[in-house]
């Protein structure tokens, strides 16, 4: 299956993480350990994440996609850290993708794309080096793993973890949409799809290399029809 999570990740240890975003989201509150076999697992009726740490960068694992879609709290928490914060995410089902990246309170990359419902990607800030060699729409999420690796936040971890906490959120705050939000939501009013209403229609069965498939949105052809074409209709 395509990727199908959200990712938070800081270039400080989780004590200094988990202060700042307590200070935008309200309590989390520690429930203990996760097995690496429970790590992608989707929290049951409730708003839950795993956590894991090496060498002084933390990663917060977002299987709801309830936090890490937020641009502006990444910003917010790179200047509050004072550090490198980057959140990346996909909804394959949906053509979700989003990549947001910050560095002591400076935007340095945000790619914002719901296949789904825009014509055309909203992106910000210069290309990384990353995105010449694998895409950040790659649906197993290798792009954005790609990019977390050269913004230096080794991906490695929070996808192989060797030990995580889990981390109930109990607050009722939800991060303050900024200015960068203020952008995607008129970026949507600008590029929406005129079908975006019935887009449920258009999810395929994708085959996958080694076996197995997905369900994935699948835009319309921009190009006519053979029919049409032939008749000029």
């Amino acid at each position: 299956m395509g990727m199908h999570h959200g990712v938070l990740a800081a270039n400080k240890p989780w004590p200094d993480l988990l202060g700042a975003l307590q200070k935008h989201c309200g309590t989390l509150q520690d429930q203990g350990t996760v097995a690496p076999g429970q790590w992608l697992d989707l929290p049951q009726g409730e708003d839950a994440f795993h956590v894991t740490s090496r060498d002084g960068t933390s990663y917060l694992l977002d299987p709801a996609l309830v936090l890490t879609s937020s641009p502006d709290l990444v910003v917010s928490l790179s200047r509050e850290l004072d550090c490198m914060v980057a959140s990346v995410g996909a909804e394959t089902v949906s053509g979700t993708f989003w990549l947001a990246a910050a560095e002591q309170g400076r935007l340095v990359r945000l790619h914002w794309n719901v296949r789904s419902s825009l014509t055309e990607p909203f992106d910000l800030g210069d290309r990384l080096v990353s995105e010449n060699e694998v895409p950040l729409e790659d649906v197993d999420g290798k792009g954005l793993l790609a990019a977390m690796d050269v913004l230096g936040l080794d991906p490695g971890p929070v996808m192989t973890p060797t030990s995580g906490q889990k981390y109930l959120w109990t607050g009722a705050t939800v991060p303050a949409a900024g200015d960068l939000q203020a952008q995607i939501n008129a970026h949507h009013d600008r590029f929406k799809r005129p079908d975006e209403g019935d887009w449920t229609k258009r999810i395929k069965v994708v085959g996958r290399s080694g076996g197995g498939f997905d369900l994935q949105y699948q835009p319309p052809s921009q190009k006519p029809s053979l029919l049409k074409r032939l008749f000029r209709r």
